[in-house]
């Protein structure tokens, strides 16, 4: 848990250097974030919605690639987190 918290915060950070051109990109990664936190904090932490997010991180990785590889990094990091938290 304390590895996802930290991949979350280096995403932040780099979003704060780097703020995403896009506003849809912007929007769909602050999305991810506050499903991440409502995930987190619900009892119980259902294996298929983590995993869900997992894929929605892995999405946003691939679109950010291009344009915004340091973001498509921290994403990419995010979801393998999201991964290896057991489910």
């Amino acid at each position: 848990m304390e590895n996802l918290n930290q991949k979350l915060e280096e995403l932040r950070r780099e979003l704060e250097k780097n703020p995403a051109r896009d506003p849809e990109l912007a929007k769909l990664v602050s999305s991810l974030n506050d499903d991440i936190g409502h995930a987190l904090a619900s009892e119980g932490n259902k294996p298929e919605k983590i995993k869900g997010l997992s894929s929605q991180a892995q999405a946003l990785s691939a679109r950010f690639a291009a344009q915004h590889p340091d973001l498509e990094f921290a994403l990419r990091n995010l979801a393998n987190a999201l991964e290896n938290i057991g489910i």
